[in-house]
């Protein structure tokens, strides 16, 4: 997503929004989309993160969890990028990361059929902002060997992968996951709802 091209929300001027949603499987099923609880209310999981900010929160249904991740998300060039292990683990997939070949397998904990391969490129230049050093890399998706997309942005700041908002939602609905991304320009606040 590029922060800069966010449409304002009608109800709230001072807060923009990009949200949209997977019209897929809003029935609670066993596939990561939301479940419910006893009295069969959604239980909701909400994931918020800052710009440059280490700190985040998770809640799932009553419970909120408040902590702070190695790497915090970024804008570069324009876009906003979001810590790939961290976010995938807040919403329950499964991460697993094979260094010699450069992977990422996003998995479903309870469907192992539903899987996302990220593969990273080769380095492609070193870039600085706000005192922070970052490797730019260039990444493809594929879900069943099949390629999704070609020559993503990617980030590597520290050993962790920062991955583009923009990508993310797509991902997570090639696993069957109901998300809604929300952006706040004022604030520099990411949330995700699934």
């Amino acid at each position: 997503m590029r922060p800069d091209s966010v449409n304002k929300s009608p109800e709230n001027n001072s807060k923009s929004s990009e949200s949209a949603s997977s019209d897929k499987n809003r029935d609670g099923g066993s596939n990561g989309s939301p479940s419910t609880n006893s009295e069969g209310a959604i239980d909701r999981h909400i994931t918020t993160l800052r710009i440059d900010d280490n700190a985040f929160s998770i809640q799932k249904g009553e419970s909120k969890t408040n902590g702070v991740i190695e790497v915090s998300p970024a804008i570069i060039e324009n876009r906003a990028l979001l810590p790939a292990r961290m976010l995938a683990e807040s919403l329950g997939l499964q991460v697993d990361y094979d260094a010699k070949n450069k992977t990422i397998l996003l998995t479903q904990p309870n469907d192992k059929e539903q899987k996302v391969l990220l593969i990273l490129g080769n380095e492609m230049k070193s870039i600085s902002r706000n005192q922070r050093n970052f490797v730019q890399n260039s990444a493809k998706v594929a879900i069943a060997e099949e390629v999704l997309s070609e020559n993503i942005f990617v980030a590597v700041e520290n050993g962790r992968i920062l991955f583009p908002l923009r990508q993310i939602e797509n991902i997570f609905s090639k696993l069957g996951l109901t998300t809604q991304i929300q952006w706040n320009h004022q604030t520099k606040e990411i949330t995700i709802i699934r």
